[in-house]
């Protein structure tokens, strides 16, 4: 993960391109940290949240999890829903910008802030849905957006993430365009 400053604009930029940004523990605990130093910094207006390359974020670093005992997989669940908390909790607004994907935990990270900017063609998915799953921690920022009712239908509702993306999690979606994500803070 990288940090760019741009006057009051702290920018988190999601920067593991090899494994499609997926979240690992220390790229949770950096953007937790990152964001508690945001909630103590007068300079900073908004924060952010953007992935570099071809997508947002590809959801928890599976790889990780595989090689990890059950103690570590709880360890690092229960740090990614301190994430959660931290953005549900900052005093100034995180600005998601969400281009190629969001997938699993990174369309939970993203629905988790503020607001949310997404690409018309960008990909929203929970794969892990389709295997009888949720993710553990991002449930609460799912229900913000949606209804309760609405969260209990899944098949209508994962058609309309799937195919409607931005119309059914109340996001305002930007055309594409050629023009890099980080462009997308100056516009």
């Amino acid at each position: 993960m990288n940090l760019r400053r741009d006057a009051q604009v702290r920018e988190l930029l999601l920067d593991r391109q090899r494994v499609r940004n997926a979240l690992d523990l220390e790229t949770t605990e950096r953007l937790i940290g990152e964001l508690d130093l945001a909630a103590r910094d007068d300079g900073t207006a908004v924060v952010l949240l953007r992935g570099e390359g071809v997508g947002f974020c590809a959801g928890s670093d599976v790889k990780e999890m595989a090689q990890a005992d059950l103690a570590t997989r709880v360890r690092i669940a229960a740090r990614k829903a301190v994430l959660m908390q931290r953005l549900a909790r900052l005093e100034r607004p995180v600005v998601a910008a969400v281009h190629g994907f969001a997938l699993g935990g990174g369309f939970m990270l993203a629905i988790g802030c503020d607001v949310v900017v997404t690409a018309a063609d960008a990909t929203w998915r929970l794969p892990e849905v389709e295997l009888g799953f949720f993710p553990p921690w991002g449930l609460e920022a799912l229900l913000a957006r949606v209804s309760v009712a609405r969260a209990r239908r899944r098949p209508p509702s994962l058609d309309a993430i799937v195919q409607r993306p931005a119309r059914a999690l109340r996001c305002r979606t930007r055309a594409p365009c050629r023009e890099s994500a980080a462009t997308w803070h100056a516009s």
